[in-house]
């Protein structure tokens, strides 16, 4: 995203959802998935960039305060101090979804935070800095983690997370995306990357547009599966390291609707090649097992599920 004038190709639709609030539901029983039952898109449209928007050395945007609300910061605290670091996407009001590789297959504490676009002030290891911070121990990775083609996690959250308008839940792309074509379709990708090719991940969120483009011309540079999913960027920037387990969304009737799902970030290498991400309608049954799991485990241990 570089500061030049008249440059940022964007849906219509997608533009007012990036500046406002736009998911209006609260505290959804399970995760939300989106039917595609319309056949119309987002009219593409130019729109000139503002003097407000500032973009970092790699390419990308910074993102406002409330413009991607359903983004949390996820770490693996591994004691002593030391952490990793990942992106994760609110789901409903107890799960966040991430990749596997950041989850650990032995109990480990899991510092998530909600509500924010600046890490700066951070702790991590209890509960203060900014946002709205959780610890669990509660994760869920996919069986099959050793195959790259199913990098997919879930933490669920030891307590309700407070929806406001810093924190909304995102909507999944169910089973019926696979029918529709929605190749040429803008998306966006955020995260807390690095900030240059040399530098730590980022203190503050930023954004970059892509469009999504056909698995056929995907695999044209890279060997994938159906479970896959490839944008081309619009300004030779993709996903770059500290972006794992961030989502890959298009807006759709005005609502942010989560197609894919970061499972290792690039080198931010500036190329013109597509980059993979793992395609979440394909995991729905996966997705929705896992919390009908959990769900059992509560009731089995409080008589009620919560």
């Amino acid at each position: 995203m570089g500061l030049t004038s008249a440059k940022i190709f964007l849906c219509a639709a997608f533009a007012l959802a990036l500046c406002q609030n736009v998911l209006s539901f609260n505290n959804p029983p399970d995760f939300y998935f989106k039917k595609n039952d319309s056949v119309g898109y987002d009219i593409v449209t130019v729109i000139k960039e503002t003097e407000h928007e500032a973009t970092d050395v790699v390419g990308r945007t910074y993102a406002m305060e409330q413009q991607f609300p359903f983004m949390a910061v996820v770490h693996k605290l591994l004691g002593a101090g030391k952490f990793t670091q990942c992106s994760g996407s609110i789901i409903s009001n107890r799960w966040v979804l991430t990749a596997g590789h950041c989850l650990d297959i032995h109990p480990k504490e899991y510092l998530v935070v909600f509500g924010i676009t600046n890490k700066t002030g951070i702790k991590y290891n209890f509960y203060s800095g900014p946002g709205v911070a959780m610890i669990t121990k509660e994760a869920f990775r996919h069986p099959q983690i050793n195959d790259i083609d199913c990098d997919i996690g879930l933490l669920y959250m030891p307590q309700d997370i407070p929806y406001s308008k810093t924190i909304q839940p995102i909507t999944l792309a169910d089973g019926s995306y696979e029918k529709v074509n929605i190749n040429g379709k803008l998306a966006a990708v955020v995260g807390w990357e690095r900030d240059s090719l040399t530098t730590q991940s980022s203190k503050r969120l930023k954004y970059i547009l892509s469009a999504i483009i056909s698995n056929a011309e995907c695999e044209k540079y890279w060997v994938i599966k159906n479970v896959h999913i490839c944008t081309l960027a619009i300004e030779h920037d993709e996903a770059c390291q500290g972006d794992s387990g961030g989502p890959l969304f298009i807006v759709d009737n005005n609502k942010f609707i989560q197609v894919g799902l970061i499972s290792y970030g690039g080198l931010c290498r500036g190329t013109i090649t597509p980059s993979v991400y793992l395609r979440i309608s394909t995991f729905e049954s996966w997705l929705r097992a896992q919390e009908t799991k959990m769900q059992k485990i509560i009731t089995f241990l409080y008589g009620t599920p919560r």
